[in-house]
């Protein structure tokens, strides 16, 4: 037990909340903000750029799909002709050939796993172009995505925020 201003809840969905917070009443989950982040990056021309930092609260299935080397884990994913192509590891089931839809696609849900979310959305990701269209039927099933137009963020999530990096 510590003191009483000290609460070590444990989180349980639709119900209560018990700590010890200053008179030891119960709290609502509800009343409890665990917040995180993941950070948001775009290829813009043969430069990757951070656009800022995505702030979301409880736990999420986060997918990132790119069409570009993101850090050493994908060295061995992506190849790289000298000329600077990018080849991917997303073949088209129509024609056996790499492409995307777009240099990237974040796909996240609070109700499914990652196996799931992915597969919900890879054929929006593997398409010619992306379907705004698309991507909002996939929000009523609660996979909510972010991607760029323009090098402009756009979502299907209401409640996105984001934190943009100063430049």
């Amino acid at each position: 037990d510590g003191p009483s201003n000290q609460a070590v809840p444990k989180v349980v969905k639709r119900s209560l909340v018990f700590g010890k917070i200053r008179r030891g009443e119960p709290v609502s989950h509800h009343h409890i903000c665990v917040s995180f982040q993941y950070p948001l990056y775009h290829l813009s021309g043969n430069e990757i750029q951070s656009h800022g930092t995505m702030t979301y609260e409880g736990p999420k299935s986060i997918v990132f799909f790119h069409a570009y080397q993101a850090g050493s884990p994908d060295t061995y994913r992506y190849y790289q002709y000298q000329d600077g192509t990018m080849r991917t590891p997303y073949l088209s089931a129509s024609d056996g050939k790499d492409h995307t839809a777009a240099s990237e696609l974040i796909v996240y849900s609070g109700e499914y796993g990652c196996a799931d979310t992915l597969l919900a959305a890879f054929f929006d990701y593997q398409a010619e172009s992306l379907s705004g269209e698309s991507l909002k039927t996939l929000a009523l099933q609660k996979i909510y995505s972010v991607w760029f137009e323009n090098n402009e963020i756009q979502t299907t999530d209401e409640k996105f925020s984001v934190t943009a990096v100063n430049k």
